[in-house]
């Protein structure tokens, strides 16, 4: 695929070719994904776009001309925080000034069942959450973020994770309205709900 990324002189962010031509606010956040090449546009902690950097033939700042992009793409992103994102703070995983890869917050659970689990690293700042199951577990709730923000949950330990809904030994803001089990070495996708202030699961 043949895909361009251009600043216009209105200040927008412009995705063309491939059959898109999407514009986007300077304004709004970016981050790499997990594989190390799929770029993420996000919009308050939500993807709203993706693009492959392997598939970027040409990048563009109006009025000068199109420049072949870097050939890595820790490079690339440094272009992307330098030349056409400027608010890049906020938000899990989140490029801001010096590169950095998705945030990641941690926990062991090595005991059940688990009442509003608390992370290690920040719940507001980090967009996975990778929790150390080695003992079968029930979770009922993790402590909740302050802000709608969505997760990839991964079990990377060795027993079953089980997520709890609606459970009433976890404080209210920090349940789940839905009940599912993590295989070790799976992951879900999950949100946090301001609206509803709970975690909700994202298919």
């Amino acid at each position: 695929m043949s895909l361009r990324i251009i600043k216009k002189a209105s200040g927008n962010v412009q995705l063309l070719g491939a059959g898109r031509n999407e514009f986007y606010p300077a304004s709004q956040h970016f981050r790499i994904a997990s594989d190390g090449n799929t770029i993420e546009i996000m919009d308050r902690g939500i993807v709203a776009s993706s693009f492959l950097f392997s598939d970027i033939v040409a990048t563009q700042v109006e009025p000068s001309a199109e420049i072949a992009p870097p050939a890595l793409v820790g490079d690339f992103l440094t272009l992307l925080d330098g030349s056409f994102f400027f608010d890049v703070s906020g938000g899990g995983g989140i490029i801001s000034g010096a590169l950095t890869l998705e945030s990641v917050g941690t926990a062991t659970l090595s005991s059940t069942p688990v009442h509003d689990l608390a992370i290690t690293g920040d719940i507001n700042a980090v967009s996975r959450l990778e929790f150390n199951v080695t003992t079968a577990s029930n979770l009922t709730g993790i402590i909740a973020p302050t802000s709608s923000n969505l997760y990839v949950l991964k079990n990377t330990g060795t027993s079953l994770l089980a997520i709890a809904q609606e459970n009433v030994n976890s404080d209210p803001v920090n349940r789940f309205s839905f009940a599912t089990t993590i295989a070790a070495g799976n992951s879900i996708s999950i949100l946090y709900n301001t609206n509803t202030s709970r975690f909700d699961r994202v298919r």
